[in-house]
């Protein structure tokens, strides 16, 4: 239980930088939603990455080199599916970019990241 409260907390801070980035890049520089959320994952994806490892799953001690090739993996799934998720819901339904990133990353955080971050890339 004590991974998964840590895991979501690292994922919390992990998102307001990766929402940061797109709304920065997509509201202030006027770069497409697609791109500037994908972005705004590869930000994310940094930080989640060095806060799984050091405290949420407290895998520091473990070969980091196989967990970052395992995430790479696991976090390109994630910004693909991103990618064309944000594509669906803004430039094929039409909705605001910053509704459909949140249901985006809600939906990957729970179905997709946790998931294989627990079972895969940290596992013991």
């Amino acid at each position: 239980m004590k991974a998964l409260l840590r895991a979501q907390l690292s994922a919390a801070a992990a998102t307001a930088f990766d929402l940061a980035t797109t709304v920065a890049l997509a509201g202030g520089v006027g770069i497409a939603a697609p791109v500037a959320g994908a972005a705004g994952s590869v930000v994310g994806g940094g930080i989640n990455f060095t806060l799984n490892r050091r405290w949420a799953y407290d895998a520091a001690s473990r070969g980091w080199r196989r967990q970052a090739m395992r995430y790479l993996l696991v976090w390109c799934g994630h910004v693909v599916l991103s990618y064309g998720l944000l594509r669906l819901g803004v430039d094929v339904i039409g909705w605001h970019y910053l509704p459909v990133k949140l249901a985006v990353m809600a939906l990957l955080a729970v179905g997709w990241n946790h998931l294989l971050h627990r079972r895969y890339v940290f596992a013991g």
